[in-house]
């Protein structure tokens, strides 16, 4: 599951989904 395709680009918490993803790789 990728939190960047969970949310639209345009979504606020966009950044903290990004963070998210990035702590996985």
């Amino acid at each position: 599951v990728k939190p960047t395709k969970a949310k639209p680009i345009n979504e606020p918490n966009m950044n903290e989904s990004v963070m998210a993803f990035l702590a996985t790789l």
